[in-house]
């Protein structure tokens, strides 16, 4: 998640839609103070937010292996996936394993935000170059 101004950008997840129902039915009956909502896709983030196009995601991940040396980002986005789903196992372990910080984050629905940045991710045409 992040703030850009005084939007909050965050991945979608299997309730985003069911959120999005909810926030425009508050805004329709005239609650003043639910958020809304700017955006679901380029097209709209674009509008809302003022981006000059959409990123060029695939040219990005290209320099950003560049930037660390490698030959070329083939392979990347499995190595990244692969990692994110380490990372979210890992956490759960150690959760079950009664660990206090992990236990919290779980709590606190940490798994679900790691699940989102892996579906996310799994969007290749989104990233891959």
């Amino acid at each position: 998640m992040a703030r850009l101004g005084k939007a909050v950008r965050h991945p979608r997840h299997q309730c985003s839609p069911a959120t999005r129902a909810l926030l425009d039915h508050l805004s329709a009956v005239g609650f003043a103070q639910s958020p809304r909502v700017i955006g679901t896709d380029d097209a709209e983030c674009l509008r809302w937010l003022r981006y000059p196009e959409p990123p060029d995601r695939p040219r990005r991940i290209s320099i950003f292996a560049e930037a660390y040396g490698l030959n070329s980002a083939d392979g990347l986005v499995d190595h990244v996936i692969e990692v994110q789903i380490g990372t979210r196992d890992l956490v759960a372990r150690l959760a079950d394993e009664g660990y206090p910080r992990q236990v919290d984050l779980v709590a606190a629905g940490y798994l679900d935000e790691l699940q989102a940045r892996i579906n996310w991710s799994q969007h290749r045409h989104l990233i891959e170059p």
